[in-house]
């Protein structure tokens, strides 16, 4: 069905490459690579570089490398089954009564990485009941490396990865610090300086779909910032929602946690800000994410709810064990990965309509954690400042759950 040509671009593509980088790599120009990108997706029937990449670990297009040696022997694979999510229309929903938001989970730089995906999201396509977790797994030290601090730690940096490449954005408490930007050299190992940003972000709040990164201040006026690594563009929105705390893309959508303590709700915008819903009746602090088509809020006591939008009401979906107030949550293609920096410090991954299918001790540096960041098969953790970074490898040679 393929072209050898589609094919090289599709393996390409799945690797986690921009088709700027393919354009170079294959000596082509990057409107040919955009051609052929269009009509692979056409033909496989996929709507974006995460399908079309789980699309060629399926179909055995490609190969995927083995991890490092642990220092003991894995345990068993877990593998789990979901069900599939409806797919509903965009809701238009009245002004409903609100709840107190997480202070720091919108924090979190969320992105969509290849490798990563593939790790958590084709191990759980592999179709098998889950078994109860009967204890947390001893720390896997193989998996876990430190990174070198950003150069200029600052408040409120945003970690985000385009097209590759990891990045800190703005932050700080002067004009010049909210303009800055760096990037990381994975060559040297070493943070360096990238152009300035073209506005001032004091209190960046992202969303990233790998190949470019959405950014709002919560501090702002509502502009939303797009950057695909060479140009920012900005929409502009009126009456946005005061002080947002997180950030998402459903069912296109751009839907927003905010409000002060005590008076948060989701709202939405596809042309102009409206509300949306409230949190459920039992979380007064939770993370919102997106997992597929559903939208979920995971509460700092471990309930997960999922979002019906037919009846505006939220749908226990199960629980995370236990509470976990000081974590950062990420949700990938079929799981939600929690990470509870303080004690017990654990790695958790949730399956939605199955319970937790994982959950792993981390080292003990892995500490104050308010972003995380899929990045080249492994996961960045970070602090709100950039000072302190974990790399987590994530990726499975048998697509094994992150957390086994």
């Amino acid at each position: 069905m393929l072209s050898e040509r589609e094919r090289q671009i599709l393996l390409l593509v799945a690797t986690g490459l921009s088709n700027r980088k393919i354009a170079g790599q294959l000596d082509i120009s990057e409107n040919t690579v955009k051609v052929h990108v269009r009509n692979i997706f056409a033909k496989i029937d996929v709507a974006s570089r995460t399908e079309a990449s789980l699309y060629a670990v399926r179909h055995g297009l490609m190969d995927v490398p083995a991890p490092p040696q642990p220092a003991e022997p894995h345990p068993a694979v877990v593998e789990t089954t979901l069900p599939t999510a409806e797919v509903l229309p965009p809701p238009t929903l009245p002004r409903a009564a609100v709840r107190r938001p997480l202070p720091h989970a919108g924090r979190i730089a969320v992105g969509v990485a290849l490798a990563l995906s593939l790790a958590v999201g084709y191990g759980i396509w592999a179709a098998q009941p889950v078994a109860p977790l009967e204890a947390i797994k001893p720390i896997n030290d193989a998996r876990w490396k430190k990174l070198p601090g950003v150069t200029q730690p600052r408040a409120h940096v945003v970690l985000a990865v385009v097209n590759g490449d990891l990045y800190a954005l703005g932050g700080g408490d002067d004009a010049r610090q909210r303009r800055l930007v760096e990037r990381f050299d994975s060559t040297t190992q070493q943070w360096q300086p990238a152009p300035a940003l073209p506005f001032a972000l004091a209190q960046g709040i992202s969303w990233s779909d790998g190949s470019g990164v959405w950014v709002i201040d919560a501090r702002g006026d509502g502009t939303i910032h797009y950057w695909d690594g060479v140009d920012w563009r900005r929409t502009a929105t009126q009456n946005a929602p005061a002080e947002i705390t997180q950030l998402v893309r459903w069912q296109g959508m751009w839907v927003v946690l905010a409000g002060a303590e005590g008076s948060a709700q989701l709202w939405s915008y596809d042309q102009e800000w409206t509300p949306l819903t409230v949190l459920p009746a039992d979380v007064e602090a939770a993370a919102l994410v997106v997992n597929a088509e559903q939208l979920l809020v995971v509460s700092t006591q471990g309930a997960v709810y999922s979002y019906a939008v037919e009846k505006n009401s939220w749908l226990r979906d199960g629980d995370m064990g236990q509470p976990w107030g000081t974590s950062v949550a990420y949700s990938v293609l079929g799981a939600i990965l929690v990470v509870q920096s303080e004690a017990p410090a654990t790695l958790t991954v949730y399956s939605p309509g199955q319970g937790v299918v994982g959950r792993q001790a981390v080292p003990p540096f892995v500490t104050r954690g308010v972003q995380l960041v899929p990045w080249q098969m492994q996961l960045v953790i970070g602090d709100d400042r950039g000072s302190t970074l974990v790399l987590y490898q994530a990726l499975y040679q048998n697509f094994a759950p992150i957390a086994q």
